[in-house]
């Protein structure tokens, strides 16, 4: 049997990191802010520190610069998630 996440909590058995690039404005800004309120941590990415700056705090979303069409930003992001080849 195969588990899946849901909005309502974590699956069972495994640590999840969601990272949701546009995650600091707009439709992505709503993504990271639902699953913040339904328990989760997450990586809300902003294209530029200006983008960052103007977003409101939550102690849930940890918030990084990234680009995900520049190669340099996914080189050093920090989130393992973001290390795929292909």
């Amino acid at each position: 049997m195969t588990e899946t996440a849901s909005l309502d909590g974590h699956p069972a058995g495994e640590a999840r990191l969601p990272v949701v690039t546009g995650g600091t404005r707009g439709i992505g800004e709503g993504i990271a802010r639902v699953l913040a309120a339904s328990g989760w941590r997450v990586v809300a990415g902003g294209i530029d520190e200006n983008e960052i700056a103007a977003f409101s705090p939550d102690p849930a979303i940890e918030t990084m610069a990234l680009d995900v069409t520049d190669d340099a930003d996914l080189a050093v992001a920090p989130v393992p998630a973001l290390h795929l080849e292909g």
